[in-house]
């Protein structure tokens, strides 16, 4: 951040300092002065690190990041559930009420990576400041990643049912041997992309959101967060291997790390 030596407001700035609503670089204007391009006081952008300093456009998109993360995974879990349970009612025959809850999931991770999207959204008055290595950015990539990988597996999921005859009263002739290969391929490659992807984003989320912490400020946030990159993948190994229930319990503890960061942001975003 700016640091200005000589009082007085009439004071140009001499280092590059970005508006915290547009990114424009206000060096060269008067503390007292706005922003030639939104309006925005000069000054606003340099009142410190913390959130509640934040423009008010940024912190809506960072809530409503969360909120659509945060509602996809609750919504993941149930279908889920919902989609084990009618595979064990139908003993595994496939069937449009499956391949609806297939697709419902489909549009459920959608979501849940336009809210990763919402919530990584770059602070203007970070711009031009920021590594181009940050972990928002890794987040951002995976994103396109998963997007991509998302695709493939909707593919599958439609190659698969149409093969089978599900859309068409079992009157649709079975795929050959060579479009069976391409569609265990695209699976393959698809289970790869979207790990590599999802490890990624894993890592990259916990790191942006102890940064996001730090910001609050919430130092045993942040450092719990930080802690979170190597504790959940243990927890999600080691419990599901003694009692099956790893998955489970390292999601409750992702999901609770991100709804008190939302909060934090929705009692900031509304003073």
């Amino acid at each position: 951040m700016t640091t200005v030596n000589t009082p007085g407001m009439s004071i140009a700035l001499q280092n590059d300092q970005p508006c915290i609503k547009c990114s424009y670089n206000l060096r060269g204007l008067p503390i007292a002065g706005t922003c030639p391009e939104c309006g925005s006081l000069v000054s606003d952008s340099l009142r410190g690190f913390n959130l509640r300093f934040a423009a008010p456009e940024y912190l809506a998109k960072v809530n409503r990041g969360l909120s659509f993360v945060l509602n996809s995974i609750l919504a993941i879990v149930i279908i889920t559930v919902l989609t084990i349970a009618v595979t064990i009612a139908t003993a595994g025959r496939q069937s449009e009420l499956v391949l609806l809850l297939q697709f419902a999931q489909i549009l459920t991770t959608a979501t849940g990576l336009a809210g990763y999207w919402w919530y990584t959204e770059p602070d203007p008055g970070y711009t031009g400041i920021e590594k181009p290595n940050s972990a928002r950015q890794i987040v951002r990539i995976a994103v396109c990643i998963q997007a991509v990988a998302l695709l493939m597996s909707t593919a599958v999921v439609i190659i698969g049912f149409t093969g089978s005859g599900g859309g068409g009263g079992g009157s649709a002739a079975s795929p050959g041997g060579a479009a069976m290969a391409v569609v265990g391929l695209f699976t393959i490659a698809f289970l790869v992309l979207n790990l590599v992807a999802y490890i990624a984003q894993f890592v990259g989320t916990m790191r942006y959101t102890a940064w996001m912490f730090s910001r609050v400020p919430d130092a045993d946030l942040a450092k719990k967060a930080k802690m979170y990159v190597w504790l959940l993948p243990l927890i999600y190994v080691v419990g599901m291997i003694a009692l099956g229930l790893g998955p489970l319990i390292a999601l409750v503890m992702y999901w609770n790390l991100l709804d008190k960061l939302r909060k934090h942001v929705k009692t900031v975003a509304a003073a």
